[in-house]
């Protein structure tokens, strides 16, 4: 299938396409109303450096990435969950905050919670701002009493020794000068100014509900709903063993290398009107290249519509002023003598039986038209069709130009066979709407196999296909 092709079986399904995705959106949208509605709530801090500390950007994102590490500890969302006073388990809150990564060269941390409603949001936005602050807090004053605690026992260690030795002497004044050494590098790294977190803009919930977001959820379920269902409508296209109604002439014609003789409609009497008159042309064109004054006309199938297109096609060739013979011989179902209000009895069975000629016991149905009807029902019509006296009926056929026999459907009879190998042409017709492309084929490959000539087929009830 090429591209020109794909689309247009895009095309053919629109409105199936369009309809279905519509469905599918609507769907989503209700289900999308039903959804509770999620609020969502933002914080930031930001970390700001001591005077002595590094100021580089790789050591600033270091450090915003260790806090971020942090706010998701166990202990900090439990002390944000104790701060916020909602009733949410640890777990709970880790799924409804998240901390942003930091951006190149930035100091901020964005703090985002949820929440049912803009009140829980911004609760818990604020508790983990608030959580995170003290955590830091409190790794500040650990990392301080971590570099105290060697100068303090140090310390300790002097004041005890300077106990045991004489006031004054070297030994004392030594120790006496190391203690004083300790105390002020002590007091040094207290009075230090270490860099911190802080609270730079407290939570805000967003006025709108984050989610559900229905239009949003709904058009983005038909745009894909759109995409899978036009697809589909290729495959299924593409897979379909029905002929389609824009492409039925050029598809059976690509499919059985034959012409396809009329597109006869389901409904409208001049559409055809106009399109058995097209059938009448192509038979007349047929016998202008090859001579052929026998012509079986032959159903795909039940209810392929043929006795209704040899009526049809008799009378448009009768008004030709041209003698036409009529014969039913569907000894099956036959149909043709309700149709031409003309007797069964005598009929086709019998003239065989007798070796009379056929047209010298056909009933006038019009000036130019003449009928026979099925005759007297036989136990085994393919045999009555095979034998010596059919041919010698035929071979003295003289007073019309063209007889035109109505067949049982191919597909379940043989009689159409045995009857279309003693004519000199074809006609296959099919309906258009209930039979598969490869009933079709597997019907017109059938005849050629037996040897007969087939002159084109006719699509019947063209127009109710899709």
């Amino acid at each position: 299938m090429d591209l020109f092709e794909h689309f247009r079986s895009m095309w053919r399904w629109r409105w199936r396409v369009l309809i279905a995705s519509a469905i599918v959106a609507a769907i989503v949208l209700g289900w999308s109303l039903n959804l509770p509605r999620v609020y969502q709530a933002t914080a930031l801090v930001a970390w700001a450096p001591g005077p002595t500390e590094d100021f580089s950007d790789t050591s600033l994102q270091l450090t915003l990435r260790r806090y971020q590490q942090l706010a998701g500890t166990r202990v900090v969302l439990a002390d944000a969950v104790r701060r916020s006073r909602l009733s949410l388990s640890t777990a709970e809150a880790r799924k409804r905050t998240e901390v942003a990564d930091p951006e190149s060269g930035g100091s901020l941390l964005t703090l985002t919670a949820t929440g049912p409603s803009r009140e829980e949001a911004q609760r818990l936005a604020d508790g983990l701002a608030k959580a995170l602050e003290a955590a830091a807090d409190a790794q500040q004053t650990k990392s301080l009493q971590a570099a105290l605690a060697p100068l303090e026992r140090q310390m300790s260690d002097i004041t005890s020794k300077l106990a045991s030795v004489p006031k004054g002497s070297p030994q004392a004044q030594a120790l006496q000068a190391q203690f004083s050494a300790l105390a002020e590098t002590s007091a040094q790294l207290q009075a230090q100014t270490k860099g911190h977190l802080d609270i730079v803009s407290p939570a805000t919930a967003e006025a709108d509900a984050i989610s559900p977001q229905p239009t949003r959820n709904a058009l983005l379920a038909f745009l894909a709903a759109l995409v899978v269902n036009a697809e589909l409508a290729v495959v299924l296209s593409a897979r379909s063993d029905r002929f389609s109604r824009e492409r039925l002439g050029e598809e059976a014609a690509e499919l059985l290398d034959v012409p396809v003789l009329a597109q006869i409609p389901a409904n409208g009497h001049a559409a055809g009107i106009e399109a058995f008159r097209t059938l009448r042309a192509g038979i007349m064109s047929a016998r202008a290249s090859r001579e052929v004054r026998l012509l079986a006309v032959i159903g795909v199938s039940p209810r392929s519509g043929t006795t209704f297109v040899t009526v049809q096609l008799t009378e448009a060739l009768s008004r030709l002023d041209m003698s036409v013979l009529v014969v039913d011989a569907n000894l099956r179902r036959p149909q043709l003598h309700k149709i031409f209000a003309i007797p069964r009895i005598p009929g086709l069975s019998d003239v065989i039986a007798a070796g009379e000629n056929l047209g010298g016991v056909a009933y006038s149905i019009s000036s130019r038209l003449l009928g026979l009807a099925c005759g007297t029902p036989v136990d085994d019509p393919p045999a009555l069709f095979s034998s010596a006296q059919l041919r010698k009926a035929l071979e003295q056929i003289a007073d019309v130009e063209l007889v035109i026999f109505d067949t049982p459907p191919l597909g379940s009879y043989v009689d159409a066979l045995v009857i279309a190998e003693q004519c000199d042409a074809a006609v296959l017709v099919f309906n258009a709407t209930s039979t598969s492309r490869r009933a079709v084929l597997a019907a017109a490959n059938r005849l050629r196999r037996a040897g007969v000539h087939l002159t084109g087929v006719v699509a019947n009830k063209a127009s109710r296909i899709s």
